[in-house]
């Protein structure tokens, strides 16, 4: 989901009514929560395998208030589509090569700089998958890099930034990456995050893994999300990688304070209760 200029919600994704019935979906919502503009997008009628249902990945805003939204309306093919805010399709890109869907999707970045937009997802016959890299720009598409799969091999959300690309999926069945790559798809840096990345309708075999929330503050920190279905965790990273560590020191609260002999003569107890515990210092 994306918020609009105007405050206006856009969301996409996949309805699930019977798994033979599901679409990739639209929507659009004003800020307070009213229904501006539905649509829905079946498989292609020579579609394989129709009993799986389309379903739609990622989106971004254009310029002249166009959405462009990644999908799968054909078994093993990647598509993206510009859709105008009623959610009528005005054109439409299938991506080249065979697309792969398991623990992942396909995603899409915005490069403001010269209005491009990033394209990744996994492609080849399993299990030999592989993340490829597309640049999308006045409607056409340019291969730009592989990932090697040993860093990461299932795309779930990307990211630009001036230094470079961050993407997230998963390394493996259930450990999921972040993988900070140059321009040019060179590693920099990752980090693993280990446990059972996967969303819960995953686990029970329907639609894909949960797309991870992946953000950038204006110091450079990178904000990530995972967890199933019942637990989600956010992790903060600095620039070069690392979780930053804070020790904060907090002074517990103080219940009670007595000092006894009073007036006092050669000495003085002082007692502290602190909750439960007291202590006792001799002056």
């Amino acid at each position: 989901a994306l918020r609009t200029p105007n405050n206006e919600i856009v969301a996409v994704g996949k309805t699930l009514r019977y798994i033979d019935e599901s679409m990739a979906c639209f929507y659009r919502f004003s800020a307070t929560g009213d229904t501006l503009a539905t649509a829905y997008y079946p498989l292609d009628a020579s579609s394989p395998y129709q009993e799986r249902g389309a379903e739609a990945y990622d989106l971004a805003l254009k310029d002249n208030g166009n959405i462009l939204m990644t999908c799968q309306l054909n078994i093993g093919t990647a598509s993206i589509l510009e859709i105008d805010p009623r959610g009528n399709i005005v054109n439409r890109i299938d991506v080249p090569g065979l697309f792969r869907t398991f623990d992942s999707c396909l995603t899409l970045a915005h490069n403001p700089e010269d209005d491009s937009y990033l394209v990744t997802g996994s492609f080849g016959a399993f299990p030999d998958t592989f993340i490829m890299a597309y640049r999308l720009q006045n409607n056409e598409l340019t291969h730009v890099f592989n990932v090697d799969p040993t860093i990461v091999k299932w795309p779930h959300s990307t990211l630009l930034h001036e230094d470079g690309i961050f993407i997230c999926g998963l390394s493996s069945a259930w450990d999921a990456t972040l993988a900070n790559l140059t321009g040019g798809g060179e590693l920099n840096w990752t980090w693993q995050q280990e446990g059972e990345n996967n969303s819960n309708l995953q686990n029970e075999g329907i639609g894909n893994a949960s797309t991870a929330l992946l953000a950038m503050d204006s110091e450079g920190c990178v904000y990530w999300a995972w967890g199933n279905g019942r637990t989600q965790l956010i992790t903060k990273l600095l620039p070069n990688g690392q979780v930053p560590v804070v020790d904060e020191v907090q002074s517990p609260m103080v219940n009670e304070i007595s000092a006894y002999p009073n007036p006092m003569k050669d000495e003085i107890r002082i007692k502290i209760k602190i909750g439960r515990a007291s202590c006792r210092e001799r002056v």
